[in-house]
């Protein structure tokens, strides 16, 4: 299964989305906002910890992952750590890996976000969930969860 997510942050809240491809050609999308101060590095983290746990739910039988995101100081941050216990991500890598070692296999890596459409799609998602945390759907009338640009 190849989940692909993605976040985008404004102060106070930051959005995130997913695109969940299983291997019988189903694709699951989704969307959600979290309140709270983050650094942006914190919400691409968010975002692939709900991939993961919603992926989990697609299908329990699923023995594989790869997780992509566009976050390349993140993926670094998990897979070649400068001190693995005394930084603030020890926690961060600690329960990521508790999450993938639920599958037989797993990798976690970046690719640039124009690479796919998934990677696109779930950046779109990120975007139209920031907008709703930030009460812009309200503003706009509903445009966010439509999925309507706007600036």
């Amino acid at each position: 299964m190849k989940v692909y997510t993605d976040a985008s942050v404004d102060s106070g809240v930051f959005g995130i989305g997913y695109v969940i491809n299983h291997p019988d050609g189903q694709t699951v999308t989704g969307k959600n906002y979290i309140l709270g101060d983050y650094t942006s590095m914190q919400a691409e983290w968010y975002g692939i910890m709900e991939g993961i746990h919603m992926s989990t739910h697609i299908d329990p039988r699923m023995k594989w992952i790869h997780v992509i995101t566009d976050c390349k100081p993140l993926v670094k941050k998990m897979r070649e750590p400068d001190d693995m216990y005394n930084d603030m991500w020890y926690e961060y890598r600690k329960r990521a890996l508790r999450a993938l070692l639920q599958f037989d296999s797993w990798d976690l890596y970046w690719e640039e976000r124009k690479h796919t459409e998934q990677n696109e799609k779930a950046n779109r998602l990120a975007r139209e969930a920031l907008w709703e945390g930030r009460g812009d759907d309200a503003v706009y009338g509903g445009a966010a969860t439509k999925g309507v640009t706007f600036e």
